[in-house]
Order: C-alpha cells, then structure tokens, then sequence
C-alpha cells in the first residue's frame, strides 16, 4: 500500500480516526487531545470528513502523521517545533488510550516505572566525559522510543518486541530507535554488575531490526568472483565513452567483421541512434549495480545459491527476470512504508539498467528480447519518469493554496529560521555551551539553504556542492554583485541536470543571511567543529558523491544525511513537512498562482523544459487561474452572473 495514498483503509483497518474521535467525545477525553485529532486531516492536507479514511493505527500515526507539517493548523503558535511535539503527544496517548479500551487491558504500560527508573540512572550519570562523567549530555533521550512503544520492563525486551516497535515507526524515529540499542549495549556490556542496574537491562543482546518493508540487502563483495568480473566487463562496455567505442571499432574492422553490424553498432553506442551515453559514470555504475543486487535477491529467493552464480547472462532469464517484478510488486503492495507499485518508477529503472547491459554490455540479442518482454506483462506498474506528479509534493502544494499563512511562512522561512537560530546561538552563548552552539549554528545554516533554494529552486546536490572559492579542477559559484544585499550563485553546464546554466540572485533579507554565514558564523562553526576549511559554502567532512565524469570536487562538503538533517531542522521551524526538491514544486505553485498558465516563467525559474512543467503543474494553474477570472469579473462587473442565471432559469 502506498503511503500517500489513503484509499480502502476503512476496509483494510480495524479502526479509523473517526471511530477515534467519536470514542473520545462519548468518554469524554482530554479537550485538548480532541482538538489534536481533529487537525489531523489538515495537516495531511485532506477534507475534514475524510478522517475515517485514516487509520487509527500507531504505527501509521507515527510513520505519516508525527512527521507532517504543522504550520497551517497552528497559526498563533510561536514555537511550532514544540506545539507539534506537544500535540503528536497528545494524540498518541488519545489514540493508546482508545486501543487499551477497546482490547479491555489498563491503562498503566507494562514497565514504565522500570523505564522511568533506567533513564533517570542513565541521566544522572551525564555530563562531560572529560571531567569523568558516564555518558554525554542528553544520551538517555534515546530511550524515550523505547519507553513509549515497548510493551515489557527494560528486562524483559527482546528482539521480537523491537521488530514490532521498529515495524511502527518512521525512519527518522528508527534513527534514535538505534541509538537506544547501542546505549543499552553500552549498559550490557560496561556496567551488568552495577547494583542499580544490573536487574533492568535486557538479558540477551539485541541487534537493529531490519527497517520495515525493505526487503534484504546484497553486500556486492559477498557475489562470486567470476560472477563479479563478468558484471563488471559488461558495465565497462557500457560505460565506454566515444573516443573508446572509435578505437574499438578500428579494432573491429582491422580484425575482419562485418562493416555494416560495426557500423550500425557504433551509431547505437555512441548516441546516434537515440542512446543518451551517461556523464555521470559512478552514478550509472552503481545504477546497474542496484539493477543487478535486485536480480540476484530475486534468484535467491527464488532458489539459486549465489555461490552458483557464474556469468552474467546465466542470471538474466525469464524465471528470474519475472520473479523480480513480482517481488517487487508484493512488498511495495504489502508496506506502507514502500510507495505503491503503480505510481513507483523503481520497476522502471531497474528494467531500463537490465535492458542496457543486455543492449550493450552483453550485446545478445535474446536477453534484450526477454527483457521487453517482461516490461510488457508488467507494463501496469512500469511508471515512466515525469509522468506523475509526486504525492508528497501535490500534498504540500495543495496546503499552500489553502493557507495563506502557510504560504506566508514558507515565502519567509529564510528570516524565520534565521531569527531562530540566533536566539538559540545568543542563548548557547550565555551558557558556554559549545554543543548548544554548534546545533544552533547549524540551524543558520538551514537560513542560508533555504535563502538559496527560495531565490531560484536548485537541486539538492547543487545545494550540497555550493562553494564559494574554486579549486583545482572546479571553480567556485558565488560572487558578491553588492555586500550584503546581493549575491549571484552561477552553476556551469556539468553541474547541473539538464546540462544547463543556472544562475540564482540572492538578494535583500536572503542575502544578508548569507554573508552574515558567510563573513561571522561559517568561521565560528568551522572553529567549535575543529574541522578544516573547505570551499564548500556549507562545510563538512564527506566527499562528493556521483560525481560526474571530468569534473574534480575536493571533500569537505555535507554528507547527504547531514544535508538531510540540517534541512528538518529549518522546516521544523516553519511547520511545513517539505523536502528541498518539494520546495520546487511549491515555489512553482505559488508562481503559477500569481500568474496563472505562464509554463514558460515557471520552467525558467525552474531551470527545466515548459512541457514537464505543463504536465507537473498545469491543473493547479487552471484551478488558480478560474479562480482569478472569476474574481475580476465579480470586480468590475457584479451583476454579470445573476444576469447569467437569469438567463439559465428562462
């Protein structure tokens, strides 16, 4: 099941919200908890009514429901990280409370008083390691997962039960869900023979469950060497750029081959056939990786030993080949966690890999064929790219048109986050403490990234690879027109995705938020980090990832995961649950809004061709621009449409 969609959960559930809400009005429950709940369809972005379409599951409320933005449903609230913290809380326990109800048990968790006991050990044991505390600041907070989900003491968990919590909650919850299993580890292992704690830890060691859904993982140096070296010469062959297809076609003919299949395979590889070769070949090597690993899983399962795996064309079958898509197919419709089948592009591109090495990389012409064949007996779920609009996008587009303060917070959450970050950067510098600085130095970042990407919208990695200076072999994209109040940030052909220039302004508030980064903060974090400087405009410790052929970054830029991370911490702040591509889309709605059907400004803005934008954006501009039309005509000519149904009635 899809976890955007909603359809059929009154069938698939036990219970919905509304059987939630009803209970709690005739049991007369907390006021607050029901104000919580009924907000939960806006937050979604859905219809009041449609709350019986949303389980009442807890698994599902803290997959899709904790994380969702919180903005539009708290207008006058001054901290909408806490409120929707404080009103997740409450919906929680609403919602345990109507379980606990409905299966007869009481309202006490087994456990809790040993839970409360265990973290408060572990707290009074923190502070700074240096000087001789246990465990940093703040390290029983990841225990707070386990207390809340778990159904026994701390000495009674087992792995069972943390495969059940783990299959309930949203990733970034697994996240500290680890946490917690490597702390109770820490315990097991450095203080088993502590008097106060040895009668509330677990008695066996406990391992990360498997996040829900997913299906197994192929470690590629685990695959025979044979095998590997086959896979790996018929990527080569793929990968081979045109100054390398020439020399082998010499080769060819020097050896004798026909001129006509030399020929007509050099057109096809080198792109004169309609073949795109790729630019970016770390990228595409790990593509047809993926591809492969999917293959091998899917053989496993269906038998095979990947010990009797040889050669490359052995696996590419049509047993195989057919058992994939099924699998793939079965978890996608058996998780919400995983997007349904019929709007996932994953069957797209792991067929598309297969069809190119068995194209080009194998050049056998049988293995082509099944491969198609395949495509077309499950041509439902092949979704081609841009062909629908991402869910997730359209719901946060669609809380854009509907709140004008939603819309307000998003058009300013460059100067909301920025303000702050600098509270909490004033208020960490009081209190000498140097992590309490750094966290909130990298909430000014998340101001800087979203002055960026609200001035003209970039891709992530554009975002992540920004640098201020050059290097060798890269030169570097920011340039001050006007200190202060104006900063161009130009990204050459090469560097971004549809081999374009793009270049942004960052001006006004936006751009005083960069130099002040840029001119006090960058430096000070750089300092409290203990980490060299970079040319990256958002430093860091990681190297580039996927970077495309010819082009030289050095390291020091964000990890995609800490990119990921810095941006939650700024949309926590604006209450909208939207990722940096999403900001396009919601940049390009709010365009569209002011000016109704102009594809062309949208695709400039946007860097992308008119024709994906009209095929992404086109109905929300028609419903915008009907909007607009009847509002002036209503302006400056009020009585046009009661002569309209004055006419309809005769």
């Amino acid at each position: 099941m899809s976890k955007q969609s909603h359809d059929d959960f009154s069938e698939t559930q036990d219970a919905s919200l509304a059987d939630v809400l009803a209970w709690a009005k005739e049991t007369d429950q907390s006021y607050d908890a029901i104000r919580e709940l009924e907000k939960i369809p806006a937050r979604l972005a859905m219809i009041d009514d449609d709350i019986g379409l949303i389980p009442a599951d807890l698994g599902y409320f803290d997959r899709h429901i904790a994380p969702s933005s919180y903005g539009p449903v708290a207008r006058r609230a001054r901290d909408l990280e806490q409120s929707r913290a404080t009103g997740n809380s409450r919906v929680r326990a609403l919602l345990r409370r109507f379980h606990e109800a409905q299966d007869g048990s009481g309202a006490e968790r087994a456990g809790r008083t040993d839970w409360d006991r265990l973290i408060e050990f572990v707290e009074a044991h923190e502070g700074f390691v240096e000087k001789g505390a246990r465990f940093t600041h703040g390290k029983h907070r990841s225990l707070f997962v386990l207390r809340a989900r778990a159904n026994s003491a701390p000495q009674g968990l087992d792995q069972a039960e943390i495969e059940r919590i783990s299959r309930g909650i949203s990733a970034s919850t697994r996240k500290s869900l680890r946490k917690a299993l490597k702390l109770l580890a820490e315990l097991r292992v450095e203080m088993l023979d502590d008097p106060d704690l040895r009668d509330l830890l677990p008695a066996d060691a406990l391992r990360n469950p498997r996040p829900s859904g997913r299906a197994t993982r192929i470690v590629w140096d685990s695959l025979p060497l044979a095998f590997r070296n086959s896979v790996a010469s018929a990527i080569l062959t793929c990968l081979a750029q045109p100054e390398d297809l020439v020399a082998d076609a010499r080769d060819r003919m020097a050896a004798g081959e026909d001129a006509v299949k030399v020929l007509a395979e050099l057109e096809e590889a080198t792109g004169q056939s309609g073949r795109r070769l790729p630019t970016n070949l770390s990228a595409a090597e790990s593509g047809y990786q993926s591809a492969i690993a999917w293959l091998v899983r899917a053989a496993e399962e269906e038998g095979l030993s990947r010990d009797d795996l040889t050669d490359l064309a052995s696996l590419m079958t049509y047993p195989f080949l057919d058992a994939a898509c099924r699998q793939q197919i079965a978890r996608s419709e058996a998780s919400d966690a995983l997007r349904d089948p019929k709007s996932s592009q994953t069957l797209k591109a792991r067929l598309t890999s297969l069809r190119t090495l068995a194209a080009h990389g194998l050049r056998d012409p049988s293995i082509l064929a099944t491969v198609d064949v395949v495509r077309k007996l499950h041509a439902e779920h092949v979704v081609e790219p841009g062909k629908q609009k991402d869910p997730e996008a359209e719901r946060v587009c669609k809380i854009l048109q509907r709140s004008p303060e939603a819309a307000a917070r998003f058009v300013n959450a460059p100067s909301l986050i920025a303000e702050h970050a600098e509270t909490e950067i004033s208020a960490a510098r009081a209190s000498g403490s140097k992590a309490r600085e750094i966290s909130a130095l990298r909430r000014y970042e998340a101001a800087v990234l979203a002055a960026i990407q609200l001035s003209r919208p970039v891709r992530p990695e554009n975002l992540i690879r920004l640098r201020y200076r050059g290097s060798e072999g890269a030169s570097g994209h920011l340039t001050w027109v006007k200190k202060k109040s104006h900063a161009e940030l130009r990204f050459p052909v090469g560097e971004v995705k549809n081999d374009r220039t793009v270049t942004v302004h960052v001006m006004g508030a936006d751009a005083a938020i960069l130099w002040r980064w840029m001119t006090e903060y960058r430096a000070r974090f750089l300092e409290l980090r203990g980490i060299p400087d970079t040319p990256y405009v958002i430093p860091g410790t990681a190297k580039p990832r996927l970077v495309r052929k010819g082009l030289a970054l050095p390291d020091g830029c964000l990890a995609p995961s800490s990119f990921a991370d810095l941006w939650r911490m700024g949309t926590a702040v604006v209450g909208l649950d939207l990722n940096p591509h999403q900001a396009r889309h919601a940049v390009a709605t709010l365009v569209l809004a002011i000016h109704p059907g102009n594809f062309a400004l949208v695709a400039a803005i946007l860097g992308d061709t008119e024709e994906t934008v009209r095929r992404h954006y086109g109905r929300d501009s028609g419903e915008q621009a009907a909007v607009q039309m009847r509002n002036v005509l209503l302006a400056k000519h009020p009585a046009i449409f009661r002569q309209l149904k004055k006419r309809i009635a005769q």
